[in-house]
């Protein structure tokens, strides 16, 4: 089993910007909380010994068709892209607010594993499950 791992949106991609946070003084960007996800997700499955491919391994913006045609081309079995959006206000006030799974088409085991994930995420956080998303 590969896993290609993918933190969406570089650093400079336009848009994908917090509102400025008080206690920073300074706005953040998508891909800093993207990419603090990939390095955990990175850690825990080479702990369990599941093989990952990074399909951005740097903060440059790199297209999707070009993460996705890495990942095609070294036969990934899974590919998790990890995205935050940017949303106006707090967190848990937001329209936005949230997480989900998107996957291709609904059943097999991709659906599977969105469920258990998602299944996981609700346990550890107070943010709603809005669910896989087709």
């Amino acid at each position: 089993m590969l896993v290609a791992l993918d933190d969406g949106h570089g650093m400079e991609t336009p848009g994908k910007r917090s509102d400025v946070v008080p206690e920073l003084g300074r706005q953040i960007k998508e891909n800093e909380f993207n990419r603090e996800v990939v390095k955990y997700l990175a850690i825990e499955l080479q702990r369990c010994g599941i093989p990952f491919l990074l399909t951005a391994p740097t903060d440059a913006d790199t297209s999707l068709r070009a993460r996705t045609d890495l990942a095609n081309a070294k036969k990934a079995d899974l590919f998790v892209s990890i995205h935050f959006n940017a949303i106006t206000g707090k967190f848990s006030t937001s329209k936005a607010e949230g997480f989900s799974a998107h996957i291709h088409s609904k059943g097999g085991k991709a659906e599977q594993f969105a469920k258990i994930a998602l299944k996981h995420l609700s346990g550890g956080t107070e943010q709603k499950n809005r669910g896989v998303v087709v």
